[in-house]
């Protein structure tokens, strides 16, 4: 019995700073001064274009050199297992029109993953540069939001007319 009794007690006394809480310790409403948050900026519209297209370019050109690479291997490796021939001549014309393609494959494939390096290293750059940062926003109890932007509108005489036009962007 005593033991509940405690129990009771200590069950009462841990609810206590809950019921203070309920309070309005400042008694006016909040305090006077503003408070002040450091909230992380987003990247733009096309700040994100700019960085998928980037990194998206150097996967497809990086992705093409690749190709381009194993065709050239495989055209490598096929002549490498012909047969030797003792005729005097080097290369027959099958042989060595499968011996261009397999340079001009190599040659494609240097240059795909050049476009892919030179698109990745962009990308990186693109990447730091565009770090939107972080912002610092007030609120307080007197703030009030900022008006809505007004889109520019433009006016045009025209023979015969006018012209009007909005711009905005998003």
């Amino acid at each position: 019995m005593p033991g509940r009794i405690l129990l009771l007690v200590a069950a009462l006394a841990a609810s206590l700073p809950s019921v203070a809480h309920a309070q309005d310790y400042f008694g006016d409403g909040g305090p006077d001064a503003d408070m002040k948050f450091r909230t992380q900026r987003s990247r733009t519209r096309n700040q994100r274009l700019l960085l998928v297209g980037l990194f998206g370019g150097a996967v497809l050109t990086g992705g093409a050199g690749l190709l381009f690479h194993l065709d050239s291997r495989a055209k490598s490796n096929e002549i490498s297992a012909l047969p030797p021939d003792h005729t005097g001549r080097i290369y027959t014309d099958e042989v060595d029109a499968t011996r261009r393609g397999a340079l001009r494959s190599r040659t494609l494939a240097a240059v795909g993953y050049g476009a892919g390096a030179a698109f990745l290293i962009a990308g990186i750059i693109a990447y730091a540069v565009t770090e939107p940062g972080t912002e610092v926003v007030t609120a307080g109890k007197d703030k009030k939001p900022p008006p809505p932007p007004v889109p520019p509108v433009s006016l045009a005489p025209l023979p015969g007319g006018a012209a009007v036009v909005a711009g905005w962007s998003f």
